[in-house]
């Protein structure tokens, strides 16, 4: 697996919302410790293989290890868990046939539930092949489903079209020009493997990317009013002795506060515009001051975004240094500090996934010193 050759791809003329998941996948696929990994998971898949052609049994002992192999990595790393799972592929296709709400009343209440009327399940991407299992919603299901290692492959189709997924995942995979290897550029991935990857990152690591899918931010964190402290009285909670529907919905979004957001209060009496001005300026001086949230990566000042994992210099000049087209031309001092940066994140990239370490500016950059002249 180390000695396949890498596609050489920047992922740096990518916009915000795919660029760093990109950079992590080409920091990745580079690391020797995961390729090892994907090197052992396909060792482990292929003697299952084996053995089910000569017993006929599934999930033996290899394939545990295999599961457990991806559990155990996902636990500390989700990129790379998730990147075994397209690498060393074992999918589970799902289908659900959907439509709108039996009777008209649902249109009275503007109540957009969907109702299933089939789905569907196989281990192939074709949703007519035999070995599917297909099954009435209105029935209960009995049958069990097959355990797979993954990747899970969704989509949701109705004769609506508002209805239907706006991506046909199955139909991706039928189309994908497999294998999918760490020889592969972000470019030339997998389309769910790449949203999947964007996914990770804005739901754990930054608010700022759009939905892969819907291209908007309605599914993330966003700065909105907060009600909740005029909404609910936590003493009447106390004072009740036990929990009601309200009290449980109230508790759920505290937790969401408490999880996702920082909270500040701002005084309800601002009458003009330059108070506004002036508080709004406050928010932003507190905000850049930095936080706790990843240890000592945020303290003092936040982070420049053009930075996040190397510049485009950066790694413009890496993937120069690793082509090797570079005969004849001058390279100073910074090149080879730009290349040794570059590297060490890709020997950082994995086994865990530490941002704090990863985001770290390098002591290479100028940002922030002051010229003094020798006397």
């Amino acid at each position: 697996m180390t000695d396949l050759p890498q596609q050489l791809y920047n992922p740096c003329s990518l916009d915000d919302n795919e660029q760093v998941p990109a950079k992590v996948w080409e920091l990745l696929r580079r690391n020797s410790a995961f390729q090892a990994a994907v090197e052992r998971l396909a060792e482990l898949d292929a003697k299952e293989r084996a053995n089910r052609k000569k017993n006929g049994k599934y999930h033996g002992f290899a394939w545990e290890k295999s599961y457990q192999l991806v559990q155990d990595i996902k636990t500390r790393h989700p990129f790379a868990g998730i990147a075994l799972q397209w690498l060393v592929p074992e999918p589970l296709f799902h289908c659900h046939i959907v439509t709108w709400p039996l009777g008209k009343k649902w249109k009275e209440k503007m109540c957009f539930s969907i109702r299933f009327l089939r789905e569907g399940e196989g281990t192939t991407p074709k949703t007519d092949d035999p070995s599917w299992v297909w099954r009435n919603s209105a029935k209960p299901d009995v049958g069990g489903h097959p355990m797979r290692r993954g990747p899970l492959v969704y989509w949701t189709t109705s004769r609506y079209k508002r209805l239907r997924d706006k991506v046909n995942s199955i139909l991706e995979w039928r189309r994908y020009p497999w294998p999918f290897t760490v020889g592969r550029s972000w470019k030339d991935a997998p389309p769910q493997f790449r949203r999947e990857f964007q996914f990770i990152w804005r739901r754990q690591f930054d608010c700022r990317p759009k939905n892969p899918i819907s291209n908007d931010r309605s599914d993330s964190s966003a700065p909105y009013e907060v009600s909740f402290f005029n909404d609910w009285s936590l003493d009447d909670f106390r004072a009740s002795g036990q929990m009601t529907h309200e009290d449980a919905s109230n508790v759920i979004r505290f937790n969401r506060l408490a999880n996702d957001y920082r909270v500040f209060a701002i005084p309800k009496t601002i009458l003009t515009k330059a108070s506004a001005d002036t508080m709004g300026q406050w928010l932003a001086d507190h905000l850049k001051r930095g936080s706790s949230l990843y240890g000592d990566l945020l303290k003092g000042k936040l982070l420049n975004e053009a930075e996040l994992l190397g510049t485009t210099n950066e790694w413009t000049d890496w993937l120069a240094h690793q082509a090797g087209n570079l005969a004849g031309v001058h390279k100073d001092t910074h090149f080879y500090r730009r290349s040794r940066y570059m590297n060490s994140l890709v020997d950082l990239v994995y086994p865990r996934f530490e941002i704090g370490k990863l985001l770290a500016p390098p002591t290479h950059r100028a940002r922030g010193k002051q010229y003094v002249r020798k006397s």
